[in-house]
């Protein structure tokens, strides 16, 4: 049977790598989504708010409720359109314009804009529209984001 070994000592040794990089603990956000990626998101979520990390990445409510325990300042949610509003902390990604349509009034939002992955987000043409749907909707929009389509290249 296949198994991983989970290291505290190598995850700190990564993030601080990544810290590094970055400048900032601030700047860096952990993807918590689908279960860690099969590592569990509340073993990598507690190693994660030990080393002082403040933002992840989960993909349904259920993961974003799982993470809140844990102290995040922000649990960004990939894949759901929320059917109530939530903590402020709990921010939505907006993948289309029709799911943009769909989410309550006062939803924390990000707006994912595709620049060439072609997986999910709004097309750069797209701006306007969803900004006005933003506006009119009453959503709060916390900020935009990408997944850039050479994102194995530095």
């Amino acid at each position: 049977m296949a198994y991983i070994t989970l290291s505290k000592t190598a995850f700190n040794h990564n993030a601080n790598y990544y810290c590094d990089i970055l400048g900032d603990i601030n700047k860096l956000c952990i993807a918590l989504k689908d279960n860690a990626y099969g590592h569990g998101i509340k073993y990598i979520s507690k190693l994660s708010s030990d080393y002082g990390i403040k933002h992840c990445i989960v993909r349904d409510i259920k993961e974003a409720l799982i993470a809140s325990s844990y102290n995040f300042e922000s649990i960004l949610v990939l894949y759901e359109i929320p059917n109530k509003i939530y903590p402020s902390n709990i921010i939505f990604s907006v993948n289309s314009i029709e799911s943009l349509k769909k989410f309550p009034s006062y939803s924390e939002i990000e707006l994912k804009i595709d620049t060439g992955m072609c997986r999910n987000g709004i097309s750069i043409d797209e701006i306007d529209i969803a900004l006005n749907i933003i506006s009119s909707n009453h959503l709060v929009l916390n900020g935009v984001f990408t997944h850039f389509h050479s994102a194995d290249e530095s």
